[in-house]
């Protein structure tokens, strides 16, 4: 698989090098429209989408031979197609935050990956899910405070709803 070639990467002419400048590609064109409608949603509405396309530019280029990456594809393929399903269904009775949830439980299977793959449990993948984690945690609390002030009832739905691990509703 050719990669588009326009930046000299490290990946460049790999599967992966491809995948990252789609990327690159994306996120520049996810930007461009949140500077020309003012609405910096852009990316959320592609977030469900471009990761899947991104492992399957990768598992396509190599023909499906690696288990690993053939997993890792249907695990984010479903993944994607949940955040998508979450997005048109508009809530949540079981987690406030599926999204944030199945998406740490994705990359901290990634780097579960990585450890199966080198049988070290100390591995520099585990990085980037620390850091993502690490990412979210204000981010969760940021989303929280911003729908508190928004929508009055949502005290109500705090109450009621788990703030991240999807659990049974506690009583109301």
């Amino acid at each position: 698989m050719f990669g588009l070639d326009f930046i000299d990467l490290p990946l460049a002419g790999t599967p992966f090098g491809t995948a990252l400048e789609v990327c690159l590609v994306l996120a520049f064109v996810a930007w461009l429209l949140s500077v020309i409608t003012r609405e910096v949603s852009w990316i959320d509405r592609l977030w469900s989408i471009c990761p899947p396309v991104y492992c399957l530019i990768v598992a396509f280029a190599t023909d499906f031979q690696w288990a690993r990456v053939n997993v890792m594809t249907l695990l984010v393929v479903l993944w994607g197609a949940r955040l998508t399903w979450n997005f048109a269904r508009k809530g949540g009775c079981y987690s406030r935050h599926p999204n944030y949830f199945c998406e740490l439980g994705m990359w901290w299977v990634f780097y579960l990956f990585a450890v199966a793959a080198s049988g070290e449990w100390v591995h520099w993948t585990g990085l980037g899910c620390i850091g993502l984690t690490l990412l979210f945690i204000p981010s969760l609390r940021m989303t929280e405070q911003l729908s508190v002030a928004k929508y009055p009832a949502y005290r109500d739905y705090q109450a009621t709803t788990s703030v991240l691990i999807p659990l049974p509703p506690r009583g109301r």
